[in-house]
């Protein structure tokens, strides 16, 4: 800071700091100048001759001057005269730019106006205020979840349908059915159609798949059809096999014969359809299909996380047909004499999303041989919505004619809606005639979600 003392004889300018240092005094300088403290003297020590008016002092002699009140008044600073720190040279700065750039200047721990709390510092971290202590602080770089992708398309079951364009008469042995004509084939990496062995229908991935078959029937005498699917020639899928009798003489009123299945198969299995009849019984209009059920084995990859900041990148969805598959079967045979339904079979679900689902069923029955003879089977959704109602008639037969005392299958599926929650499908049977017995086998309910 600059200060000025004064005195006739001993003009001084100087500069105060830790101890008085002297930058000018009349023409000449001043190499340096100490406060005495003892002698309350300020020594003054010139680098060439000063005249005083009163005295010479040569080259450097230490001049004694006697300071004071009267002779020396307080010092004062002179305001606004210093403007600029090293004028002319090559530092020059404008001291009220220095004083503006020190009032602005922020502590190291200040961000704009709020303080940064170091104490979770650390990789991966980033900074983000927290309004409850008034604070930047240190978090996990994680932003927010994403919003719920769209509904992701139920994706392209993979699918081989195959039909005989020509009849098929049946003889009292099981046949393989050839088949001539591919309506579906629209994934050979899964599953196609054996082009020398035409039988067949080769299956290349693991999974659940859907098998039906379908054709009708018709004969000149009363006789029973029996078909199954085997696996590789020798495993015969149980809920595949069906039993019905044809009395129906003309193609016109053929009688048709249905089944539908869901099973488990591996990479490198294959499938055939297998028919054995009897007295020149024919088919005709044989299909044969399957289908990968998709979605029993695929799990959709999880939404996306979002930054922090601006909302993440929408997440995608998983396909739901095929999933949230179960089954229920009891082969072994019952009767009942009852006239209200009893319950055969029952498939409690777990807990199951609102949504689409196809219900399976099937079974085998008959009431004994007699006038009046019927059995009643029916599906029941949750003991309130009946899916499926039928009776099975027996009779007395006329000379010649084989009695109707043979098994019949019922099998069928049907799309419903269902609540969210745990559901009971039941399959029961009764006696619906005025008199005999009823009988029920080889019953199998499956479900699996569609939307």
């Amino acid at each position: 800071m600059l200060y000025e003392y004064t005195k006739t004889q001993l003009p001084c300018l100087c500069y105060i700091h830790d101890e008085v240092e002297a930058s000018a005094m009349t023409d000449k300088s001043i190499e340096w100048c100490n406060w005495e403290e003892s002698e309350q003297k300020l020594k003054v020590n010139f680098t060439n001759t000063l005249s005083t008016g009163d005295e010479t002092i040569l080259d450097d002699i230490v001049v004694a001057c006697p300071v004071e009140t009267n002779d020396y008044p307080n010092p004062t600073h002179i305001q606004n005269t210093d403007t600029k720190l090293d004028e002319g040279g090559d530092n020059e700065v404008v001291v009220a730019d220095i004083k503006d750039a020190v009032d602005k200047k922020h502590n190291s721990v200040i961000v704009g106006t709020k303080e940064v709390d170091e104490t979770a510092i650390g990789d991966g971290k980033v900074v983000r205020y927290n309004s409850a202590s008034e604070k930047l602080e240190y978090v996990l770089a994680v932003g927010p979840t994403g919003s719920q992708g769209p509904t992701g398309s139920l994706g392209t079951s993979s699918i081989v349908q195959l039909h005989r364009s020509a009849d098929l008469t049946a003889d009292n042995t099981w046949q393989d059915v050839e088949f001539d004509v591919i309506d579906i084939e629209n994934d050979t990496d899964t599953l196609e159609r054996d082009d020398v062995n035409t039988d067949r229908i080769l299956v290349k991935q693991d999974g659940y798949y859907l098998i039906n078959y379908n054709f009708s029937t018709w004969t000149s005498n009363g006789v029973a059809n029996e078909v199954r699917v085997r696996v590789n020639d020798t495993t015969i899928l149980p809920s595949s096999y069906q039993q019905s009798l044809c009395t129906i003489t003309d193609a016109e009123n053929s009688v048709p014969l249905t089944n539908s299945l869901s099973v488990s198969l591996s990479n490198g299995n294959y499938i055939t359809l297998q028919i054995k009849a009897s007295n020149g019984c024919k088919q005709q209009d044989v299909n044969f299909s399957i289908a990968k059920l998709v979605g029993s084995d695929i799990i959709g990859p999880q939404g996306v996380t979002g930054p922090t900041g601006p909302q993440g990148p929408t997440g995608s969805s998983e396909a739901v047909f095929g999933t949230e598959y179960e089954n229920a079967e009891n082969e072994g045979e019952s009767s009942t004499t009852n006239t209200t339904f009893q319950q055969k079979l029952r498939l409690t679900t777990v807990s199951l999303p609102a949504g689409t689902y196809q219900i399976g069923w099937s079974c085998e029955a008959k009431p004994d041989d007699g006038e009046q003879r019927i059995a009643g089977t029916q599906v029941q959704v949750d003991d309130t919505t009946t899916l499926c109602y039928s009776e099975i008639a027996g009779n007395v037969p006329y000379p010649g004619e084989i009695p109707y005392g043979f098994w019949t299958t019922v099998s069928g599926f049907k799309v419903i809606e269902l609540e969210a929650g745990s559901h009971n499908i039941d399959v029961d049977f009764k006696r619906a005639g005025s008199s005999g017995t009823s009988y029920i086998k080889r019953v199998r309910l499956t479900i699996w979600r569609v939307s």
